[in-house]
């Protein structure tokens, strides 16, 4: 039976400087995606949005979006009760300019 690596799938290219993940965390409120947000980088904006989302076992997408932020540090909450990282089949951050007319690379990351 044919198995996709998630780790190799882009789901979108680019030309804004992708959103450096630091952790994602599954918990009770769901998973809290941990990021730096390179507001120093030409080209990037703490009016940036964040797009957040992963997939469940059950097929069910969930997905967060937010400004980027101004902080060094920042944290995207994909709410979703109870989840565990066993739950998660595959979860992503992308950054979209906030006009929607640019986006990053997709930045694939595992889940604890």
């Amino acid at each position: 039976m044919p198995v996709i690596d998630y780790s190799k799938l882009q789901v979108s290219q680019g030309a804004l400087p992708p959103v450096k993940v630091i952790t994602a965390l599954a918990g009770a409120t769901g998973i809290t995606v941990s990021y730096k947000t390179n507001t120093g980088i030409a080209d990037v904006s703490a009016s940036d949005q964040v797009v957040a989302f992963g997939k469940t076992l059950e097929g069910e997408l969930i997905i967060a979006r937010k400004a980027r932020g101004g902080e060094a540090v920042n944290t995207i909450l994909i709410p979703y009760q109870d989840i565990s990282a066993s739950d998660v089949v595959c979860c992503y951050v992308v950054a979209v300019r906030e006009d929607g007319t640019q986006v990053s690379n997709s930045m694939y990351t595992t889940v604890s």
